[in-house]
């Protein structure tokens, strides 16, 4: 988020009538204000050029860019390098203005405002490095997470065949063919439900094509009457937006079908892992039951060994199990601490945003105070400085840093259900492995699911509040009035965080008022420009808002 704001910031070019230990101070402290920028800005290209290391190995790569294995392209994958010089240029420049703050104490307000606003600028600078350290910890939560979900999925199946032999080896040849006559015609039966299942996907997928293609040529019918409308006067101008509108319900109808197409086919999709798994199972069975029938024909008997090695399977797996385990506990550990250092910065950058806030306000009371003692008449030609807009960046800035912070807490939400639902599953799925395996340890388990030390109600409660506070700084900051193109493209980047907040704040709190004023804001600004070629990712995001809609 905080990338999506443009880089600027305030200068120290307001227009300040200062006494001589002012201007000694303001001296001194801008000197400083250049020196930490230089640092920050030294950090800033570090951070936009990261270096590469191979996941496997950890060692330097020399590409200079993520990349994922392919299966006919076999390479490592590689991930950003920690660079602990971005770090110490950044806590570097921090102690330069903190000791300059703290020195020049004489300097004018604008002076100290550029000072606090570079030092917040700082500490996102240092959250954002925090954070994306902090991603490459929970992509290794989550890869552990499909391991261990990989692995109970094989000793389930080494399980169910361990049992099943059993039953083989103890059960008369009658019963055998017996069993492997339902066997096959329960086989039969999943596979017309994948077929049918496949068939249904196809289907929907076709309707969506059919809806986009003809959204696409609505689009253009509703573009032509809008423009034909804007160039003709009286109630025949009228008449014809209001056929532009009508075309519009009716793009907005197509996409919503679209959405619930596109749910339906998520639903299969789900249904389909199971269905394969099923498939699966079944298969298994059946190799089983011939293996066993040509046993019985060879008047041989190793049902017995069969059984044997499939525990020996699921011994092995829960040995693997158990080591995955201990891993993501020591990894949600450090995912955890990571997570606390990013919001600590957050915080701290808050804080000075916040000191920078409070001494524009007071520059722009100033000013209307300066103002209004001189005569009306003259008004006009008062140079004034813009403080409105450095007022909308501060603001700007400091919503985005609530908002990052509300996005850590809500992955932090995510991250605690996601180790929860892994210890039941692990709990569930060890109950069918049966005698001669290992015992569940509970506790390890149990520890594993705990992923930080705060309920899950705490935690939802403070991404809610924190997400509420970002919303209203950024929609404080689309209340202010740029006239510069810098402060116009702040007031765009203000509408596309305010944006991303709402829709991210609903998908927390699923409140429907939220996605409301979602659609309200994207409507905005969209109206009159629908089909902006600069607006395409606008168009996107209230395709999703329906999709949520529907």
């Amino acid at each position: 988020y905080i990338n999506i704001l443009i880089t600027a910031s305030l200068v120290s070019g307001f227009i300040v009538g200062c006494s001589d230990p002012q201007r000694n101070d303001q001296k001194s402290l801008s000197k400083q204000i250049d020196i930490a920028r230089r640092m920050y800005n030294h950090a800033i290209a570090l951070q936009a050029n990261p270096k590469y290391i191979e996941k496997s190995t950890g060692k330097r790569s020399p590409i200079t860019h993520p990349l994922s294995s392919k299966e006919d392209i076999e390479i490592p994958t590689t991930r950003c390098a920690e660079d602990h010089e971005i770090i110490t240029l950044l806590n570097k420049a921090a102690a330069i203005l903190q000791k300059a703050l703290s020195t020049y104490t004489a300097a004018p307000k604008s002076t100290k405002a550029d000072a606090e606003f570079l030092f917040g600028e700082i500490l996102l600078a240092k959250a954002e490095y925090y954070n994306t350290v902090t991603e490459c910890t929970r992509n290794d939560v989550f890869l552990l997470h499909q391991r261990i979900r990989k692995t109970l999925g094989q000793a389930r199946e080494a399980a169910m065949l361990a049992n099943f032999n059993h039953t083989l080896a103890t059960i008369p040849l009658d019963k055998i063919i017996d069993l492997q006559r339902k066997t096959k015609r329960e086989l039969a039966e999943l596979e017309t439900k994948k077929a049918n299942s496949l068939a249904k996907k196809s289907e929907l997928e076709t309707k969506n094509k059919k809806l986009a293609k003809e959204n696409e040529t609505l689009q253009n019918q509703a573009l032509m009457l809008r423009d034909k409308s804007e160039r003709t006067e009286g109630t025949e101008g009228l008449g014809l937006l209001k056929r532009a509108q009508a075309i519009e319900e009716k793009i907005n109808n197509n996409a919503s079908r679209i959405a619930t197409n596109l749910q339906k086919i998520r639903v299969i999709d789900f249904d389909m892992v199971r269905l394969e798994q099923a498939l699966k199972d079944v298969k298994s069975k059946l190799d089983a039951i011939k293996g066993r029938l040509e046993e019985i024909a060879n008047s041989t008997n190793r049902a017995s060994e069969a059984e044997k090695s499939a525990k020996d399977a699921v011994v092995k797996n829960q040995q693997k199990i158990i080591s995955l385990v201990k891993q993501v506990i020591e990894q949600s550990a450090k995912l955890a601490s990571r997570e606390q250092v990013t919001i600590d910065a957050l915080k701290k950058a808050q804080k000075h945003l916040t000191k920078a806030q409070k001494i524009i306000h007071h520059k722009l009371a100033d000013e209307k105070a300066a103002l209004l003692k001189v005569p009306t008449e003259k008004r006009r030609t008062v140079v004034k400085c813009n403080y409105e807009e450095h007022l909308m960046l501060v603001i700007a800035y400091k919503g985005a840093a609530y908002l990052e912070m509300a996005e850590i807490y809500s992955r932090q939400l995510t991250s605690s259900r996601n180790n929860s639902r892994l210890a039941k599953k692990i709990k569930s799925t060890w109950r069918v492995f049966g005698p001669g395996t290992l015992e569940l340890p509970e506790e390890l388990v149990d520890k594993m699911g705990k992923y930080i030390p705060i309920d899950n109600q705490k935690i939802q409660k403070k991404a809610n509040d924190t997400y509420i506070i970002a919303e209203s700084a950024l929609e404080k900051a689309l209340t202010l009035h740029p006239t510069s193109d810098a402060g116009k493209n702040t007031l765009w980047n203000c509408q596309a965080l305010l944006a991303n907040a709402y829709i991210r704040h609903f998908r927390l709190s699923r409140d429907k008022a939220i996605l409301d004023k979602a659609m309200n804001l994207i409507n905005n600004a969209l109206k009159g420009k629908e089909n902006s070629p600069y607006l395409a990712p606008v168009r996107e995001l209230k395709k999703l808002i329906l999709a949520y809609k529907a």
